[in-house]
């Protein structure tokens, strides 16, 4: 598991980032957060408090007699631990979630399922949708809202012009991201309008990097 690192630019009186300086792995990272199961966020974040009624959707999960209500134990393990769809896997894979391998059973069971033969000269094609999404090498700009642009020689400086901080105020902090701090940004993402602040930047940054 090869680690991803990334440079933060923060506003130093404020501690807060403006944005952060990366390479195409972390962009793709980013990405691959859309493909996460809503039932796996809800399993390995039960503290985290989502507005809406999906926290209760959950919950009646779990309460159902799975005797009584469900058609296999692995129909209610789906709903309350999902895996990865097959094919979406990040080829970097900082977080620990599994790749799902149903039964065939379950898999007949969900969806009406016909082979329909087109011709020898057509062979099925293995499709894989995750694996690098994005083309590189690449330079990006992923600002503390998590928006991604391409960054070029004045993109950042045009950013900090817009947000009028002075360049005195500016400070650099290298990040070095594994497993923790992936969670960490996974769970900013879901619940901050400033992930990267909330993610990486301490409640006390250091005067010098």
């Amino acid at each position: 598991m090869k680690k991803i690192n990334l440079k933060l630019i923060i506003n130093r009186s404020k501690n807060r980032a403006l944005y952060a300086e990366v390479e195409e792995n972390f962009v793709n990272l980013l990405y691959s957060f859309f493909s996460f199961p809503i039932g796996y966020i809800f399993k390995k974040f039960p503290y985290l408090s989502f507005k809406g009624c999906l926290g209760n959707l959950y919950k009646s999960v779990q309460d159902f007699d799975v005797n009584k209500f469900y058609k296999s134990e692995e129909m209610k393990s789906i709903l309350l631990d999902p895996k990865l769809a097959p094919g979406t896997s990040y080829d970097n894979k900082l977080i620990g979630i599994e790749v799902g391998n149903l039964s065939w059973s379950t898999l007949s069971s969900l969806f009406k399922i016909e082979c329909i033969h087109l011709s020898s000269e057509s062979p099925p094609q293995e499709v894989k949708i995750g694996g690098r999404l994005v083309k590189g090498p690449s330079m990006f700009m992923v600002t503390d809202s998590l928006s991604i642009e391409p960054l070029s020689p004045i993109s950042g400086i045009s950013l900090i012009n817009r947000l009028k901080v002075p360049l005195s105020d500016i400070q650099e902090l290298e990040v070095n991201m594994g497993e923790e701090e992936t969670l960490r940004l996974l769970v900013a993402s879901l619940v901050s309008r400033s992930a990267l602040t909330d993610a990486f930047v301490p409640k006390e940054t250091k005067q010098e990097t």
